[in-house]
């Protein structure tokens, strides 16, 4: 009796948004480190044992440098990850600082306009907090940092006994407190946002290519090694790893509903139209199917075989494919 061959499931990881590429690639290392650990652990090895815990993954032909590589992507691909939040973070900082310049902007106009005030209180107020606090007119022009400090030199200045009756005055006093509270805010998430991060000199695109070469080059060394020598160790992974990527797979597809707005239902599940076959006005109808009117009392029986065929999906092409092309929603291998 022939062996059956177990091969690895395609996957197209160039589709895959970032978390998906991440998590995939995070998952087949986790695979791989039990495998490793298993084998570390309880078997038994003619090589010593410094030696045993470099030397890969023999049973799938995988070595340790080409783990190594690859656990160097998941850790880069970590880190960008973290930069993609510090970019969220840069947005917050932008909208602070528009914040805090629609602040100094009002106070500078209102001690601008002061002089014009009908009440001699106000008027002889705005004069006194311009002439004092006229140095920093144009600190929303400075570096930002260097804003977040001038800032709150500004401040201090209102504060002081001499300005801080004259703000009271000029009804200054929750501008103050809000452009305090906004400043402080900024000068913090500035810091965070040091801390955590670090520009990077790398892009995701070549990290992810180099990642996908790796795991391709991964999953033909474990499926070589199951076909020339299978145990249960390497049939066990292939089965695991195509679990994995059926799971990705239809998170994938899940995610990519979602995101057309494609309205989703219990009742009877649709396979996803291939992109290049996307039937017209919404309907999965065969046009060999449609009748023509001028024809719908004379059936031509030889046209009989076209219909039958049309309208019947083979389950057996859905699950193995059956030579045809796969649906585009379905990843497949690079």
């Amino acid at each position: 009796m022939r062996k059956t061959i177990l091969h690895v499931s395609e996957i197209n990881l160039a589709r895959l948004n970032k978390a998906e590429f991440l998590g995939f690639l995070s998952s087949v290392m986790d695979l791989l480190l039990a495998i490793k650990d298993a084998a570390g652990s309880g078997g038994e090895s003619d090589l010593p044992e410094v030696q045993s815990a470099t030397d890969g993954i023999e049973e799938l032909y995988i070595d340790q440098d080409l783990l190594d590589e690859l656990q160097a992507c998941i850790d880069l691909l970590t880190d960008m990850t973290r930069e993609s939040r510090a970019s969220v973070q840069t947005e917050d900082l932008a909208q602070l600082d528009k914040d805090r310049d629609a602040l100094l902007d009002y106070i500078f106009a209102a001690l601008e306009k002061a002089a014009k005030l009908p009440l001699a209180t106000q008027r002889e107020a705005g004069r006194i907090l311009y002439n004092a606090l006229k140095v920093y007119a144009n600190i929303m022009r400075l570096p930002q940092k260097q804003e977040t400090v001038e800032v709150r030199g500004m401040l201090m200045d209102m504060e002081k006994e001499t300005l801080a009756p004259h703000v009271e005055t000029m009804g200054l006093s929750p501008y103050a407190a809000e452009l305090k509270r906004i400043n402080d805010l900024y000068a913090e998430k500035t810091k965070t946002r040091s801390d955590e991060t670090a520009p990077s000199e790398v892009k995701t695109d070549d990290i992810r290519k180099q990642a996908g070469a790796l795991y391709q080059e991964i999953a033909e060394r474990a499926f070589a090694a199951n076909l020339l020598h299978e145990t249960e160790t390497t049939s066990q992974f292939i089965k695991d790893l195509n679990r994995l990527i059926e799971t990705t797979i239809a998170d994938y597809n899940r995610r990519r509903t979602k995101g057309e707005g494609k309205p989703s239902t219990d009742e009877k599940p649709q396979p996803e139209p291939d992109e290049d076959e996307t039937p017209d006005e919404g309907t999965t109808t065969n046009p060999d199917d449609t009748q023509n009117p001028d024809e719908g009392t004379q059936p031509n029986p030889d046209d009989t075989p076209d219909t039958g065929e049309d309208d019947t999906q083979n389950p057996d092409d859905s699950q193995t494919g059956g030579g045809e092309e796969e649906p585009d929603d379905r990843p497949v291998v690079q």
